[in-house]
């Protein structure tokens, strides 16, 4: 399947859906071959090599937007402007999903809480570090009633508990 193609580099080239992790993916190769300041500065001396490996790491629909750019500055900028509307819609997605989140009767405590970590996981990627407090209040307000004491002695205390000490009690 073309989409889920990984480059050389493990990760998956750039496609509709993936922006936010490719971004942090591809800013780290940069940075491994010490050239990531080719894409903040617009006349960088390792601007043609850090071009060149964001053109191995993103799908054929997107060379004509590489070509197209002169620098791997303008390559970069050009791929931002293009996925930051949609990382936008995603991220309300995520938080939304985040604020409705329920345990399912077939899940444990520890599948529920890693899939709360998971979409914070995918809002931190889309560009916003969610609060631990709102984690927990989601994870707390999408509890069955069976847990409705547990829910209410750790929503009382003075100080919220971490998600690890709360799901230990949980």
């Amino acid at each position: 399947m073309a989409d889920r193609e990984l480059t050389k580099f493990g990760f998956r080239k750039l496609g509709n859906d993936n922006y936010p992790q490719w971004r942090i993916h591809m800013r780290g190769l940069l940075q491994t071959k010490d050239i990531a300041s080719a894409i903040t500065e617009p006349e960088d001396d390792d601007s043609d090599k850090a071009k060149g490996l964001i053109t191995l790491c993103v799908q054929e629909y997107h060379l004509p937007l590489i070509e197209a750019s002169p620098t791997a500055h303008d390559a970069w900028t050009a791929l931002e402007q293009l996925y930051q509307q949609r990382s936008s819609a995603n991220l309300i997605r995520l938080k939304r999903e985040l604020a409705n989140l329920e345990k399912r009767r077939d899940e444990t405590v520890m599948q529920y809480v890693a899939r709360a970590r998971g979409l914070a996981d995918q809002i931190t990627a889309a560009g916003q570090q969610p609060d631990d407090a709102d984690i927990l209040q989601a994870v707390l307000a999408g509890l069955p009633s069976k847990f409705a004491m547990m829910r209410t002695i750790l929503e009382s205390l003075d100080e919220l508990p971490s998600l690890t000490d709360a799901t230990a009690k949980l």
